[in-house]
């Protein structure tokens, strides 16, 4: 399984150009060795502010938590799933529930 964070997008922003920000924001505190991270479904709420998405797979723990702390220090809100809910700790009004994922049937010659 993997955790979710959203960290908000602001002019000019990429995906990969955050990772690579926050890559760099590791790397100057020692925290790389054995962390990483994917890209993840980007979210919009109301058209006003967009999120991308970091995938963290769950052996990374506690490290995780330093994401939030990159966010906090580069002054960008940011989000946490949980379950369906994604919570953005700095803002409690953008608290969202995802809908429910449409069940797909598993085609016979996966199975």
């Amino acid at each position: 399984m993997a955790q979710s964070r959203y960290v908000e997008i602001k002019e000019g922003d990429t995906w990969t150009g955050l990772a690579k920000e926050f890559g760099a924001w590791l790397k100057e505190r020692n925290l790389t060795e054995g962390f990483g991270w994917s890209e993840g479904d980007a979210l919009a709420i109301d058209e006003s502010i967009s999120f991308f998405c970091f995938s963290f797979p769950d052996r990374h723990g506690e490290k995780i938590r330093k994401f939030e702390d990159w966010s906090k220090e580069t002054g960008r809100l940011y989000g946490i799933k949980l379950g369906r809910t994604i919570e953005f700790p700095t803002d409690t009004k953008l608290n969202i529930v995802l809908p429910l994922e449409k069940e797909i049937e598993v085609p016979p010659w996966l199975k």
